[in-house]
């Protein structure tokens, strides 16, 4: 099956692995997608993420939360040969948080406390990234130099590119911007 790009059509993804359709937050049937944690993930090539300012934005609902046994999860991620810009989340210091990185830079966003959905939002404008949750900032931290891509630009759904780390849960309604969709 396919991912469809909604919006522009440029960006529809093939599923890979056993990727299937699911209830979304608004309890709408096969209008999210269900990830194993194992091996699930949508394939998407593009070259839509090319300046220095954008965002990404996805609603998600883990099936449990991170630990020391599973510690990362990525939700969203492009690059080429590396996660260069990802969303994602994280077993860090004791705690579960939600994650962005964008160029080796990282931001994270509070503890976790529930498998709830959940809207998250990575913002990259020129020397900052910040991570919104459920609309409001949880977090800024300052970067230098401009965002980099590698050629061929590749984005997954529900696993980084490189070092297996698959998402477990449903993510719905995931937008790439090329710009800022805050400040």
């Amino acid at each position: 099956g396919d991912a469809v790009d909604s919006q522009s059509g440029l960006n529809t993804g093939s599923l890979q692995n056993g990727t299937v359709a699911t209830t979304n937050r608004i309890n709408e049937a096969n209008k999210a997608l269900q990830f194993d944690g194992i091996d699930d993930f949508v394939n998407i090539q593009t070259n839509q993420l090319n300046n220095n300012t954008f965002a990404f934005a996805t609603w998600v609902k883990l099936d449990q939360l991170p630990d020391v046994n599973n510690p990362e999860q990525v939700i969203f991620s492009m690059g080429s040969a590396f996660d260069q810009h990802y969303l994602g989340v994280e077993y860090t210091n004791g705690n579960a948080a939600w994650k962005f990185s964008s160029n080796g830079a990282t931001v994270y966003a509070g503890n976790i406390v529930n498998t709830n959905w959940h809207l998250l939002v990575g913002v990259r404008t020129g020397g900052q990234i910040k991570i919104y949750v459920d609309g409001y900032l949880s977090n800024t931290v300052n970067t230098s130099g401009a965002a980099s891509y590698d050629s061929p630009l590749t984005a997954r759904i529900g696993s980084s590119i490189i070092n297996n780390k698959f998402f477990k849960g449903k993510i719905d309604d995931v937008k790439l911007f090329n710009g800022s969709l805050i400040d």
